[in-house]
């Protein structure tokens, strides 16, 4: 039987993940819906808000990444480089960023017997990390007059964090996680009795 490559691990493992979190929301509904049986409207709202909060900060979209960063700089005088004075470093390092959905800012708007509306905040970048322990430097070449110094690697670094979010975003991250987050938030509300559900991201 052939391996599977840690690309296919890392699927499996959050297909199993997502199956198990709609498995708990399940269990959830069946345990917790009769908090909605022969309450007033106030006391449906807070029931709603409660069980909406207990999913928390719903991540749904990892996307991990493994790159090269190169960097070459060198001393100037008057905008002209001056001879000698490269300094560089090739560096391989692992990073991911999650996205979500923060579903403590939920807000239930309007509430009838089978029908919903909600104001949930849009999706959002929620954790973005280079880690630093994966690194590894391929190539350096310092200068002993203009050395590198751990502000070109921190400066380097923050810039490339930027970079990378802004690309997750351009391939969708957001998009995915929102639409992930609904389908999740829609199981939860229909497994409590709602048939007619809006939800307004904001």
């Amino acid at each position: 039987m052939a391996k599977l490559t840690q690309k296919q691990r890392r699927l499996r493992f959050y297909r199993i993940l997502v199956l198990l979190l709609i498995a708990l929301i399940a269990v959830y509904f069946f345990f917790f819906r009769k908090k909605f049986i022969g309450v007033s409207k106030e006391e449906r709202v807070d029931n709603i808000k409660a069980s909406i909060e207990d999913l928390g900060e719903l991540v749904t979209v990892e996307y991990n990444y493994t790159d090269v960063l190169t960097y070459k700089d060198s001393l100037t005088l008057m905008d002209m480089k001056i001879p000698f004075t490269d300094k560089s470093y090739i560096i391989k390092y692992n990073g991911y960023i999650k996205a979500g959905v923060d579903l403590a800012k939920a807000v239930v708007k309007e509430v009838g017997e089978t029908s919903l509306e909600l104001d949930v905040p849009s999706a959002a970048i929620t954790d973005s990390v280079l880690d630093e322990k994966s690194m590894v430097i391929l190539d350096q070449k310092n200068n002993i007059f203009n050395p590198l110094d751990l502000g070109d690697y921190q400066e380097t670094l923050k810039k490339e964090l930027n970079a990378r979010e802004l690309k997750a975003k351009k391939d969708g991250i957001l998009e995915r996680a929102q639409s992930n987050a609904d389908k999740l938030l829609r199981k939860l509300l229909e497994g409590l009795g709602f048939k007619d559900i809006k939800i307004n991201y904001i």
